[in-house]
């Protein structure tokens, strides 16, 4: 711009920018004139700021001669004389329509992306995937932990997450590269409660960088209610014991375990002598009563490795893994011992009960010269079992026999 002149000089690419004939002198009135209305009083002040020797850049928008709006960037460098007057104003004017549409679409990701984070109902939180720093948090995850942003954001998952940090890192890597949509974990709240959660996580990038975005689905209740249900299904309601389908699962491992390693496994069947006679004088409550004191003293005497279980009616089951044949017929005569000394009381009378056992332990001879199918293995040893806990009544009772 020459001062004096008041007359701007342009270039083949800005002509092309505000759409004027090339070559055209052009005032600074005709300019503003190209301006967008709501940025000319702006751009006028900034080339009054020029002309008194102040320098000076703005953004604002040109009107193209198809009326589409452009950004540009407007630059003006202040050239003085030998007199130290303002000579000349050089501008640069730049087209940056490109890069304004892009940051517009960029602002308006992330304001959706705001919206759909901060507004959602489910507990999400933005996570550093190196440090485990907590970068953002919504507002249902601050409801639900008892947080506020600020001090989860200030907070490491591992403070939130019971597992220690590295294996939180194996179990996130592992939800990530194996395909698997969801972490099961138990996540500590601000008042100390611990509760389960499904944690759905996936890699997400932005500005060049990778987070992890979770979403965390408390499960506690549904876990408590599948876990009764499980418990209902592998348990006796009755007694409490773990009830014939829960033996025989647990069964064929430990003598797979036995094919394996030779290690012995002893099975103890075991049966209440005249439970029929309960039932009938005293009705099938006390029956019932008895059952569950009987269950009682097996639990109080196995050790932590045996399971016990109840078979159907009145006849149990001990499974003994890695307990020979006498050690299995010592733990049986204990089982007896302590049935036979207690008493249980029925009003003015104090009931006696009794136990007879049948023990047989896993060896060659049992699954010698056969396809070593497990259940078949376990069927044989129940049966030899029981012809010794049969043999035990026709002896007299209140005793134990062995294979």
């Amino acid at each position: 711009m020459q001062v004096e002149a008041n007359q701007l000089v342009f270039s083949d690419e800005v002509y092309r920018i505000v759409g004027l004939p090339q070559g055209t002198d052009i005032s600074l009135e005709q300019f503003l004139s190209c301006v967008y209305e709501e940025d000319r009083e702006e751009v006028r002040q900034t080339f009054l700021s020029a002309k008194k020797g102040i320098s000076g850049d703005l953004t604002h928008r040109v009107k193209s001669e198809n009326d589409r709006l452009i950004y540009v960037r407007n630059h003006m460098e202040v050239l003085f004389n030998d007199a130290g007057a303002v000579d000349r104003i050089l501008g640069t004017i730049q087209d940056i329509s490109h890069q304004i549409e892009l940051q517009k679409a960029i602002e308006a990701k992330e304001q959706l992306y705001r919206q759909i984070f901060e507004r959602s109902r489910a507990v999400k939180l933005l996570l550093n995937p190196e440090q485990g720093q907590i970068i953002d948090a919504n507002e249902a995850a601050q409801r639900y932990y008892g947080y506020s942003h600020k001090q989860l954001t200030s907070m490491g998952i591992e403070q939130i997450n019971t597992l220690p940090l590295e294996e939180l890192r194996a179990e996130f890597y592992r939800t990530l590269t194996e395909n698997c949509d969801y972490g099961n974990y138990k996540h500590r709240l601000a008042n100390g409660e611990i509760r389960d959660v499904e944690v759905y996580t996936s890699d997400v990038e932005f500005d060049g960088k990778h987070y992890y975005h979770s979403i965390i689905f408390d499960v506690t209740e549904r876990n408590q209610v599948l876990a009764q249900l499980e418990k209902a299904a592998m348990h006796d309601s009755l007694t409490g014991l773990f009830n014939r389908r829960s033996v025989d699962y647990r069964a064929e491992p430990e003598i797979a375990h036995y094919l394996r390693t030779g290690e012995p496994f002893s099975v103890i069947m075991m049966d209440i002598d005249h439970f029929k006679h309960f039932n009938d004088i005293y009705g099938h409550d006390v029956g019932d009563l008895v059952l569950r004191h009987v269950a009682q003293l097996f639990e109080s005497e196995v050790r932590a490795t045996d399971l016990v279980g109840r078979f159907g009616g009145e006849e149990f089951i001990v499974l003994a893994p890695q307990t020979d044949k006498e050690n299995a017929i010592l733990l049986a005569e204990r089982i007896v011992s302590s049935v036979r000394a207690f008493e249980m009381e029925y009003g003015d009378e104090r009931l006696k009960i009794t136990l007879s056992a049948g023990v047989a332990t896993l060896d060659e001879s049992l699954c010698l010269n056969q396809t070593f199918d497990l259940k078949d293995c376990f069927a044989q040893l129940v049966k030899h079992a029981d012809e010794q806990l049969y043999n035990a009544k026709s002896k007299g009772r209140d005793q134990v026999c062995s294979f």
